[in-house]
């Protein structure tokens, strides 16, 4: 996955990140299913704070872009991605 985060930009990280994901699952380079790092191995390649990808991967599970098992991971949602 090739996310980038500009620390001189004056959009917050977790805005960046969030629409990189976004663009993304409508751009079909995430597939329904495909599970995502973890939130402690993406914080780490990006050198961000875990809290950053967590509030994230919420904001994400909360819009129905992405679901969580517990136990198992983080993954694309299966259902059609609406814009938003």
């Amino acid at each position: 996955m090739d996310l980038k985060v500009n620390r001189q930009s004056e959009l917050p990280l977790h805005l960046q990140l969030k629409a990189q994901v976004k663009h993304l699952i409508r751009a079909g380079r995430l597939a329904p299913g495909e599970q995502m790092p973890t939130i402690r191995r993406l914080a780490g390649s990006l050198e961000i704070n875990r809290n950053t990808v967590a509030r994230v991967f919420q904001d994400l599970m909360a819009e129905g872009l992405l679901t969580g098992r517990r136990g198992r991971g983080t993954f694309v949602a299966g259902r059609a991605v609406k814009e938003v």
